[in-house]
């Protein structure tokens, strides 16, 4: 998994990625007893482009 090295102060608008060549993998580093979320690559573009937008 990997952090976003950008962060909150207090930590608590992170999350960690990993990726395979079927999915992206995504959990809340604060609560590890629940597991990853896996998307297609595909859903998880079209979210983080959506984000992008919403942030603007």
């Amino acid at each position: 998994m990997v952090q976003n090295s950008y962060s909150s102060g207090a930590g608590s608008k992170c999350v960690e990625v990993a990726t395979d060549a079927a999915s992206v993998h995504e959990r809340d580093p604060k609560d590890t007893t629940q597991p990853a979320r896996a998307v297609p690559p595909a859903a998880w573009t079209a979210f983080i482009d959506f984000s992008i937008v919403q942030a603007l």
